[in-house]
């Protein structure tokens, strides 16, 4: 841009009052500071000349390269009725718009509106010749501030950014078959108002959820038993990779950009809509393995929304979703069962009795592969996976909850060899230990070692493959 040519704007506007002038003049200032020429009667224009032959002059000057429309209420008005110094303008101008001879290449890029103000239903003032051409937006002092950019890139012909080049297709493209959520247009709407801090963000990011959750039943694999085959749970699995990472990406957007109880709540809101695919036919039914699927998704997107809060240090989300009750519907009793956080953890028995050779863990095997890709990495998910299984743990030993409730930390079998504490844990040892007292019923690090001790002489720490899991290494209460 250090070679980039000056360019010689006219500004053409309506002296509505003393404050548009103002704002006009103002604008004006700050794209003299920006390299460009303005032309402006406020300026250029000498006593005693004719104001109808400088406008002329000004717009049909081929040494001025563009032309900027300031469109009010007034200006609209004036242009629409052919009034005025206004009227003169809009009459070359309109005729000039499709005028080759003022850019060969591409006659309509000399002229653009900037909209300075907009009418009660949020419509832009606009002349009607220019009502079906794009314009730039200054009709507040945020807009004018955010979309100055855009209107020195244009006068300067600097897009914002080159067109692209072609990329491949998406993955879900080229796949021979499987299912669609129909959510992706929902997931970008929802990603966008929420980092804008848009109002409408929570009714997009509702609308998104829902849309997910009755679409997943799509993934249902058909049989004719109660039992499906493993390869047919993992192809599922498989193909459901897409709309996990798409899901991620909600998550960590709500939680980088919506502070506040409400990114709790609807989380929420969403798991409660997933459970009943777990629990088809009532909460404590056998379903064999008919929606191992299912109980797989759920599982791991709980798991990844907890990591992903978790590392954007959503600690009071974390503990609401850890506390508060899930209702699911019993259709067969009639009656709403409550839910404890720990649903979202079932046994998978197609994966787990069905392993490869040698292998210990099927979920996990299955985390760590997918961990990464679009998502939380491994370490964080078994952060994750630590967090709510001590809290489980410490409910029971409170007595808070029956002794059957738990967790079951599948992505921990990879942290048997771990040496150091996880990130969290490992703050706190040294001092920050906020974030523990709202996770855990606990109160400041010797209360939450005391806890962890509880565990391991009450029930013991959950074992793979008959070996207990070093908690107290992993947590750093042993230093």
């Amino acid at each position: 841009m250090e070679d980039a040519p000056t360019p010689k704007a006219f500004i053409s506007y309506s002296r509505t009052d003393a404050d548009h002038i103002k704002w006009v003049v103002n604008l004006a200032q700050e794209l003299v500071e920006n390299g460009v020429e303005v032309i402006l009667d406020e300026w250029d224009l000498q006593e005693g000349q004719d104001l109808y032959a400088f406008m002329e002059q000004a717009v049909t000057d081929p040494e001025v390269d563009k032309v900027v429309i300031v469109s009010d209420e007034e200006y609209a008005r004036k242009a629409d009725e052919r009034e005025g110094g206004v009227g003169t303008e809009t009459q070359i101008i309109s005729q000039d718009l499709y005028d080759e001879e003022v850019d060969p290449d591409d006659p309509q890029q000399k002229f653009a509106a900037v909209v300075a103000e907009r009418d009660e239903g949020g419509s832009a003032h606009l002349p009607t010749y220019m009502g079906s051409r794009l314009y730039i937006d200054m009709s507040t002092p945020d807009l004018r501030r955010d979309n100055f950019e855009q209107l020195v890139r244009w006068l300067y012909d600097e897009p914002i950014s080159e067109e692209p080049e072609l990329g491949k297709p998406p993955a879900y493209i080229l796949q021979d078959e499987g299912p669609e959520l129909g959510t992706n247009s929902r997931a970008r709407r929802a990603k966008k108002l929420l980092r804008d801090g848009d109002s409408a963000a929570l009714g997009a990011l509702r609308e998104y959820f829902k849309t997910f959750a009755e679409n997943l039943e799509r993934f249902k694999v058909e049989s004719d038993s109660r039992r499906l085959p493993p390869e047919d749970v993992l192809e599922s699995i498989d193909s459901f990779q897409p709309f996990r990472n798409e899901a991620v990406e909600v998550f960590a957007t709500l939680a980088d950009y919506w502070p506040g109880d409400e990114a709790g709540q609807i989380l929420h809101e969403f798991f409660e809509q997933l459970l009943p695919y777990i629990f088809t036919e009532g909460p404590g039914r056998s379903h064999g393995t008919s929606v191992d699927n299912f109980a797989f998704f759920v599982r791991e997107l709980f798991l990844c929304a907890v990591a992903v809060l978790l590392d954007r240090q959503r600690f009071e989300t974390v503990e609401l979703l850890m506390t508060r009750s899930y209702h699911v519907e019993d259709d067969v009793a009639g009656r709403v069962e409550l839910q404890h956080f720990t649903a979202f953890r079932p046994y998978l028995e197609s994966l787990e009795e069905h392993l490869d050779h040698n292998r210990i863990n099927k979920v996990s095997d299955l985390m760590a592969e997918r961990a990464g890709q679009k998502g939380p990495e491994n370490r964080d998910l078994m952060q994750a996976d630590l967090v709510l299984y001590l809290r489980a743990a410490m409910e029971c030993v409170h007595g808070d909850v029956p002794k059957y409730v738990s967790w079951y930390p599948d992505t921990l079998l990879r942290a048997r060899r771990r040496v150091r504490p996880f990130r969290l844990f490992a703050r706190a040892a040294n001092g920050t230990v906020e974030p523990l007292d709202t996770l855990f019923p606990t109160s400041g690090w010797d209360e939450f070692e005391q806890a962890v001790a509880a565990i391991g002489n009450g029930r013991g720490f959950v074992k793979f493959d008959g070996w207990p899991l070093e908690v107290p290494r992993l947590v750093g209460v042993d230093q």
